[in-house]
């Protein structure tokens, strides 16, 4: 989760509360994230996309769960599979036709995302909001909720949840672990008051610092003569991806995949009992979601990062 979040669970891993959702007593070591916004955007580079729009009548089970909960019309979404070149694999997500965040810029901010941590990610749904943006992430998938077009770090945040909370490191859940509470009791900060809320928001602000370290020539320490105070938190995540098949990376291709989840009809639609007329482009008939062939599925875990708030 990031800024505030929510949403009805059903059997849910709830997060190992008793002893991830306790604040953190560490100061923070800077009050917002923003001074890396622009060497993640400069350095994240995301490969060659094309969009095929679904046709109407048809819409993922999480983005059904995502716009009842916020209270909209499946009617004023759009569904689309997104190829990038460095994945056999298609990504769906959806698109409210409000938004303030464009599809092009979801796109390009999502493929952004390194493709091992892209890759623990099953859709992202983009609506408006009449308050201020907000994400959050559930079984897989990230909520967005009136984000801007400079949000990486966002998208990066709700992903580390993904990896984290689906037991992405090797099995393992990285919030939860000795090895967490060991990196933050050796450290003098967290990194901002939002990674001071629990455990796991701690390691999805971290997942934002690792990746910055990992890709921004010179790392993290050229930006912040600080860094000491909270390098065992950080330090501690890359090695937990690096140990299970260097996840932060940018290169390279995909080779594993979280399932899709199931495609059900709109509210109100006709689809499934009679032909629709498709606009140029569109896919006809109930999309296919399987995962193609040589992509190795991930196991999923059911979480939210509802409990966190």
């Amino acid at each position: 989760m990031i800024t505030k979040i929510g949403l009805p669970a059903f059997s849910i891993l709830f997060l190992a509360l008793t002893t991830s959702a306790q604040r953190i007593d560490k100061p923070p070591l800077v009050q917002n994230f923003g001074y890396l916004t622009q060497g993640l955007l400069d350095n994240l580079h995301a490969p060659l996309s094309s969009i095929d729009a679904w046709g109407p009548g048809w819409i993922p089970q999480h983005c059904r769960d995502w716009v009842q909960y916020g209270g909209y019309d499946e009617k004023d979404i759009t569904t689309y599979n997104i190829h990038y070149s460095d994945c056999e694999q298609p990504w769906v997500v959806c698109q409210h036709k409000d938004t303030k965040l464009s599809l092009n810029t979801m796109v390009d901010l999502f493929g952004k995302l390194p493709v091992l941590v892209r890759s623990h990610v099953k859709h992202v749904v983009n609506l408006p909001t009449k308050t201020n943006g907000y994400a959050f992430s559930q079984d897989g998938s990230i909520a967005l909720f009136g984000i801007d077009d400079d949000g990486i770090a966002v998208f990066i945040h709700e992903a580390g949840h993904c990896i984290d909370l689906n037991g992405g490191y090797a099995g393992r859940i990285l919030s939860s672990s000795q090895d967490w509470d060991d990196a933050i009791n050796a450290d003098v900060n967290v990194p901002d008051p939002y990674s001071g809320t629990n455990k796991v928001e701690d390691v999805a602000q971290n997942t934002v610092l690792a990746v910055y370290d990992v890709v921004v020539p010179g790392g993290y320490g050229v930006l912040e003569p600080n860094w000491r105070n909270l390098y065992h938190q950080y330090g501690t995540l890359k090695q937990w991806a690096d140990d299970s098949g260097k996840l932060l990376q940018p290169e390279g291709q995909c080779r594993w995949r979280s399932a899709n989840s199931e495609t059900v009809a709109v509210n109100g639609s006709s689809a499934g009992k009679r032909r629709m007329r498709m606009a140029r482009g569109q896919l006809m008939g109930k999309p296919d979601l399987n995962l193609k062939e040589g992509i190795e599925e991930l196991p999923t875990k059911h979480f939210t990062t509802k409990g966190s708030c």
